[in-house]
């Protein structure tokens, strides 16, 4: 699969955050981000649209310190997503549960 690098980096950035590894979690999450720059090249412009505010809401969660939320937003909605399926469609991703940071 095309996105073993970013599940990798999910993975173990979650794992970092919930055993509260904040030095860790930031260095690997930002190995998250350089991942999803990389496949974001590779996305046609109308998802690009879907996945900047799912991004902007990953950074303001980890800006917060609220890593549980953050967590939550990498293994069950970015993790879950590139995991279930072959297109680039983030229409299952229901952006207005991330009302906490989405205003």
């Amino acid at each position: 699969m095309a996105f073993t690098k970013l599940n990798t980096a999910i993975e173990k950035a979650s794992n970092a955050l919930l055993q509260g590894k904040e030095g860790e979690a930031n260095e690997l999450l930002s190995e998250v981000y350089d991942e999803l720059l990389i496949i974001s090249s590779t996305l046609p412009a109308s998802n690009l649209e879907k996945l900047q505010p799912v991004m902007q809401v990953m950074l303001k969660a980890q800006q917060e310190r609220d890593y549980v939320y953050l967590v939550d937003i990498l293994k069950y909605q970015l993790l879950g997503f590139f995991k279930n399926t072959q297109s680039f469609d983030l229409s299952p991703i229901k952006f207005e549960q991330f009302h906490l940071y989405n205003s």
